[in-house]
């Protein structure tokens, strides 16, 4: 695992590795979030760009990183394995949020 790498949050203080290769959780001080490699986030900045209608960057990811309060959901759907099983109807759940606050303009105004 790799710790003390920096995030968008700062320094990685803990890093847990998930059931699928690519993808890891780091904890900062502040904050935290899911490394999605290289290879896997085209896939998801394709499924978030056509959630949501918004050009990137964007405040709840940045690059290979998405963060853990909301951006984890689009983790959670396109690599489900990476995560308990409830975690896909409340991963559902946070997208259909995203896509209303999107679509109202909450996060562009």
């Amino acid at each position: 695992m790799r710790i003390g790498i920096s995030t968008p949050w700062g320094v990685s203080q803990s890093g847990v590795e998930t059931d699928v290769k690519g993808i890891e959780f780091h904890s900062t001080a502040s904050h935290g979030g899911y490394w999605v490699s290289p290879e896997l986030s085209p896939k998801l900045a394709e499924d978030y760009g056509s959630a949501t209608g918004a050009g990137l960057p964007d405040p709840i990811r940045s690059g290979t990183w998405w963060e853990e309060d909301c951006a984890w959901a689009f983790v959670a759907l396109a690599f489900p394995a990476a995560f308990p099983p409830h975690a896909q109807t409340e991963a559902r759940s946070m997208v259909r949020w995203i896509k209303e606050i999107h679509r109202e303009g909450w996060l562009h105004e």
